[in-house]
């Protein structure tokens, strides 16, 4: 009987940071399931952790993902993979977060945690291998916008607000199951005013941030952006009179919520409904912009945590819909948005779904490698060896590597140990993982 490795799945936000613990078999990391369709493993354990409460006492993620370990009973056991969304750039299997001041590097944790491996991926790259996991005929997973028929391998793109503006795409080198998705830092581009009240928004944002020339586009397509919209109408002088005290006062007191009250009191107060109604349309025209840039025939995806927290505005039909009017306002290559289809997600875990699919993705690149250095070592020797334990992953447990069963007919390459007890693997090991990966 195999033994189940055992798997970390994160998706660590500008607020949040959510884990889980999966128990995954051999037999099930090397069948990946078809398109459409979860990754394969048995949820242990999950949590969720607000980042805020960490960084004011000087606290990082590795004390998040060490207090994760010991809430699920698994600190001085074997994590043979881990697998992080982040919300940042990463580069070198590292990240800068960009909304927390945060760092964290996968080669830190692996030295810290004895992790065979930690992979590192930007959050909305996780987010679109999240999006190969959704079946649109499941209301829960998935919101149809725009009815649209879907284009086998075409490219798929995706966007969503949330504490910030993230955006990814998706390219296909083999039909409907070959998508790789690609790191974008779309939400950082400028914002482009399509009205005078957007105009003078923009001049407002400009001033606020004492930008010169432009202003990021999630400055007002997120939750802090919304806020910037609310802020806009305060002190406007043809909306400033509509304010609400009590409104106003539970705006100021909310700290990073400040979004959460402007939409709370949509349809209940008039500068909260207008806000509202500039963020959707904002919203929608990106959305078109995206639409033009990637002509995601094979699907373009609403992600992030306010898409299915206002898929009412979102979602609206014919005239009423800004979202769809901004959506399809592109002049001249209109139609061709028209032949997009268009949908709202509603599984606030894609990111996570997305860390767990790649996370099996290298748990079964390194099944393949150990089995064909298995192989190898087959070749070489005179004798048959029979199958033994590998050691320890890190210096405080002794955890058997598992074997398929008949599938490993020679003992797996002994790892080295370094003196504190991490885990070390030759970069022709990493070469060869990495090529099973990728493949």
């Amino acid at each position: 009987m195999t033994q189940s490795f055992s798997v970390v799945v994160a998706d660590c936000g500008g607020t949040n940071s959510r884990l889980q613990l999966y128990a995954v078999a051999p037999e099930q990391a090397l069948s990946l399931p078809p398109r459409r369709s979860r990754a394969p493993g048995t949820l242990v354990y999950e949590a969720e952790f607000q980042n805020q409460v960490y960084i004011k006492v000087g606290k990082t993620f590795t004390h998040i993902f060490q207090d994760f370990l010991t809430a699920a009973n698994h600190a001085d056991k074997c994590v043979t993979v881990a697998s992080i969304a982040v919300a940042g750039p990463v580069s070198n299997n590292a990240v800068e977060f960009t909304n927390n001041g945060w760092s964290i590097s996968g080669k830190a944790l692996e030295k810290t945690f004895g992790i065979a491996r930690v992979f590192l991926m930007n959050d909305f790259v996780a987010n679109g291998y999240g999006l190969l996991t959704l079946d649109e005929k499941k209301p829960e997973e998935l919101r149809v916008i725009q009815h649209a028929e879907a284009v086998p391998g075409a490219p798929i793109a995706c966007l969503g607000p949330g504490t910030g503006l993230g955006e990814t795409y998706l390219t296909s080198t083999s039909g409907d199951d070959g998508y790789h998705a690609f790191p974008s830092e779309g939400g950082h581009s400028e914002f482009a005013p399509r009205n005078d009240l957007e105009f003078q928004l923009l001049k407002f944002l400009m001033q606020k941030f004492k930008e010169k020339h432009r202003v990021s586009v999630e400055r007002v397509i997120s939750g802090r952006g919304l806020a910037n919209v609310y802020e806009f109408l305060c002190a406007h002088p043809d909306h400033k009179t509509e304010v609400d005290n009590a409104v106003k006062a539970a705006f100021d007191a909310a700290g990073d919520l400040k979004g959460k009250v402007v939409a709370d009191h949509y349809g209940k107060d008039a500068l909260c409904t207008t806000a509202m109604k500039i963020f959707i349309t904002a919203f929608g025209a990106e959305a078109g912009v995206c639409g033009l840039k990637w002509l995601p025939f094979g699907g373009l995806y609403l992600a992030g945590g306010l898409t299915p927290k206002n898929i009412d505005l979102i979602d609206q039909k014919g005239s009423d819909s800004c979202f769809l009017a901004a959506f399809r306002d592109k002049g001249r290559l209109s139609p061709q948005l028209l032949k997009i289809p268009v949908y709202a997600v509603m599984d606030q875990a894609l990111g996570q779904r997305g860390a767990h699919f790649m996370a099996v993705k290298l748990l079964r690149a390194r099944i393949l490698v150990d089995q064909d250095k298995a192989a190898a070592a087959a070749t070489t020797s005179t004798a048959t060896p029979s199958p033994s334990t590998c050691p320890a992953w890190n210096a405080n447990t002794i955890a058997p590597l598992c074997f398929l069963a008949g599938a490993v007919t020679a003992v797996i390459a002994s790892r080295v140990l370094e003196g504190d007890g991490s885990l070390t693997q030759s970069e022709p090991e990493k070469e060869a993982w990495f090529a099973r990966f990728c493949g």
